[in-house]
């Protein structure tokens, strides 16, 4: 419920309370890069446009919405020099949040610690620099507690490579929940399965072994190969429709967001009626 204050706040703060929804937060056809930053005629009327202010009010709308994340991950890189195309997409995610304020998280009670991995990578996907975003979302108990969405910093010559870096950082981030919760007695006892949906990431996370395909990968990244020997990973191959973690690494349509989305969220006000008619 507060939550859904905050959206309100925010939506009166930027004059959007009566805009019209949006069915995602970004247009999957629109990629944002320098090339659409303001240009010098532009740049005395962006000046009075409270960019800086809209993102940074987002952002904050992220520890309780991983489904916006890529949208205001990709906003918050042009800060310093937004164009009015960029203007117009950061007013999207408003529109976007005005017709899903009642949707959030919810944790689940359940026995046990049962922890399950999402991890992906859209290879390529920075227009400006070609870097790949990667991203992975962390679930307990059927709930998300956990999620990332980054540009690598290192250019990434194949998919494969690029799904590896990605399962590397969310390797990371399983490892310190792993311990966080064996320091409160609660630490999973079988090991973490990491979704992925890159058959050759999966080989080389499995098998290792060092080919002319594999052998530029920086040592840092074979931390995964490692922790998966050691049992405290678990690499399963999914489909890639089934692939929750797709919603951190790219603007999707519709009906590919809405799937993905309800794996992670959902409509608390709706629940919370029933609690009440019950």
């Amino acid at each position: 419920l507060n939550q859904r204050l905050y959206i309100e706040t925010i939506l009166r703060r930027f004059e959007m309370q009566d805009c019209i929804p949006s069915p995602t937060p970004a247009n999957p056809t629109v990629k944002l890069s320098k090339k659409l930053e303001a240009q010098p005629h532009e740049v005395d009327r962006m000046s009075t446009k409270p960019y800086r202010q809209l993102v940074g009010a987002l952002m904050y709308t992220l520890m309780t919405r991983p489904d916006c994340a890529v949208a205001v991950n990709e906003f918050a890189r042009f800060c310093n020099n937004p164009g009015p195309s960029m203007w117009t997409a950061v007013k999207r995610v408003l529109r976007y949040l005005k017709g899903t304020k009642s949707l959030g998280l919810r944790f689940k009670s359940k026995r046990g610690c049962k922890i399950t991995t999402f991890v992906d990578s859209s290879h390529a996907d920075d227009v400006d620099e070609r870097r790949s975003r990667c991203g992975h979302t962390i679930l307990l108990n059927g709930s998300p507690i956990c999620w990332r969405t980054i540009l690598q910093k290192r250019k990434a010559l194949s998919t494969a490579e690029a799904e590896y870096r990605a399962a590397t950082y969310a390797a990371k981030d399983v490892l310190w929940l792993r311990n966080l919760l064996s320091e409160i007695d609660r630490g999973p006892r079988k090991a973490t399965v990491m979704m992925e949906d890159n058959s050759a990431c999966i080989k080389m996370i499995q098998n290792p072994i060092v080919s002319a395909r594999n052998k530029y990968i920086e040592l840092d990244c074979h931390f995964v190969r490692d922790h998966h020997k050691l049992g405290n990973i678990r690499i399963k191959k999914i489909a890639t429709a089934e692939q929750t973690a797709d919603i951190l690494t790219k603007k999707l349509p519709r009906q590919t967001f809405e799937k993905h989305r309800q794996n992670l969220l959902t409509d608390i006000c709706r629940k919370t009626r029933r609690i009440r008619t019950a």
